[in-house]
């Protein structure tokens, strides 16, 4: 299994914001190759498929530009602007083959951090490290932060109403509900790089993913999040980047030519 990280461009669509003075921002979500060519022969609990397919591995991450920035939520935006997540081959219309979705991962089939129980199915490490899951900074099989006020962890679900069932179809439009911590929690904290994980998603071998996504951040001072952030989000290379893609594959086919 190769284990990779290659940046592909995110589109920002537009900004809705509450009333008030963010002292940061949230920057932008980009589209990562978290796993290229993982085996689906190497989970223990292979879900709906079978052995032998070879699976890509799309990780989004929400960027901000301060460590005092907080992550909160994901789904719905103040508008009522669905979230969308599509499975697509690299034409961005085509419909692909369908999400991973690991047997016993998430909450309700909907894919969150942790299988059922607080830190995952230690069995099955391959199966949910590469599983499909909507987050707030964190990885299957995480460690619970403790709540000091209640000694309760904090912990994420779907508000409003059940999450995706990521293996059914290859599009998913969440009109009445979000991805949040309750009570707001530490996850949503910006890593060394400023990146915050909000998805993972693990699809054929060569196919994508793309969607909107409305992102509530704030200040670690400012309560509720405060703000809400409309965004694109793709895995196909802007048409730019392909020709220097391609640019640079001929550079190197010239070089070991001479």
């Amino acid at each position: 299994m190769n284990k990779s990280s290659v940046p592909a461009m995110a589109g920002v669509c537009g900004v809705s914001l509450f009333a008030g003075t963010a002292s940061a921002d949230f920057v932008m979500l980009t589209v990562e190759l978290f796993a290229n060519n993982w085996n689906t022969s190497d989970a223990e609990f292979d879900g709906n498929l079978p052995d032998g397919n070879l699976r890509d591995v799309w990780r989004v991450y929400a960027h901000f530009d301060d460590p005092s920035d907080r992550m909160t939520a994901i789904g719905v935006g103040v508008d009522g602007t669905p979230m969308t997540v599509e499975n697509v081959l690299a034409d961005g219309v085509t419909p692909g083959s369908g999400l991973y979705e690991a047997l016993f991962g998430g909450w309700l089939d909907g894919g969150g951090p942790s299988a059922k129980g607080t830190t995952g199915w230690t069995m099955n490490p391959t199966g949910l490290t590469y599983d499909t899951y909507m987050t707030i900074g964190n990885e299957a099989g995480y460690t619970p932060v403790i709540n000091p006020k209640t000694g309760n962890p904090y912990t994420f679900g779907w508000g409003f109403h059940n999450g995706p069932n990521w293996a059914d179809g290859t599009s998913w439009v969440m009109d009445n509900t979000v991805f949040i911590t309750f009570p707001a929690g530490p996850y949503g904290e910006p890593d060394a790089d400023g990146r915050v994980l909000v998805g993972q998603f693990n699809v054929a071998d060569g196919e994508h993913i793309q969607g909107f996504a409305n992102i509530q951040w704030g200040n670690v001072g400012l309560a509720g999040g405060g703000f809400v952030t409309e965004v694109f989000f793709t895995s196909i290379p802007a048409p730019g980047t392909l020709a220097l893609l391609g640019l640079a594959g001929l550079a190197g086919f010239r070089r070991r030519r001479s």
